[in-house]
């Protein structure tokens, strides 16, 4: 007997909706006045390790494109564009923590989106005190003591490899 979905289906249904769970407590703990929903993005931007957070940075700013062309996201029955602000981190864990707190206290971001690893790491405590939802893309970041920092992908390096390849592709401006 076949099951009725297929790993990657489960995968893809869960990541899209975590992230619409977490926009949406966001969007409720302080509903944007100007009807907009800050998404932050923190990871390398330049340095060793851009190779990584440019990438990211330019998946993120296809999902919004596509999304706010689409109308926006609906929470609780009102629409809300996504704006997404980033900062680089060089990977480095003090400059991710300086750049986590920007996000949360000056830029309001309402959800941190990293990449993972030592950075990710290093403000793992920071989300946690402040209850701010985060993703990464490392599952291995995730511990009992980070309850706001969650994990919604799959890691095979082949789905990475195949991703980047798609993005060029269809986005070869990004």
């Amino acid at each position: 007997m076949r099951p009725r979905f297929t790993r990657r289906q489960v995968v893809k249904g869960g990541a899209a909706l975590t992230t619409g769970l977490a926009l949406a407590g966001a969007a409720k703990r302080s509903l944007a006045e100007d009807g907009v929903i800050k998404v932050g993005f923190l990871a390398a931007l330049t340095g060793e390790a851009a190779g990584w957070g440019l990438p990211g940075l330019y998946g993120v700013e296809i999902w919004r494109d596509q999304l706010n062309a689409a109308g926006g996201i609906n929470v609780g029955g009102q629409q809300y564009t996504i704006e997404v602000i980033s900062y680089d981190d060089e990977y480095d864990t003090t400059k991710a923590l300086t750049g986590a707190k920007k996000l949360v206290f000056e830029d309001g971001v309402k959800f941190i989106l990293t990449l993972g690893g030592a950075p990710t790491q290093g403000v793992a405590e920071f989300y946690t005190e402040n209850e701010m939802l985060a993703s990464t893309l490392a599952p291995a970041d995730m511990t009992a003591d980070t309850p706001y920092l969650i994990a919604p992908v799959e890691v095979h390096p082949i789905y990475n490899v195949t991703g980047v390849d798609w993005v060029a592709r269809n986005w070869p401006d990004k």
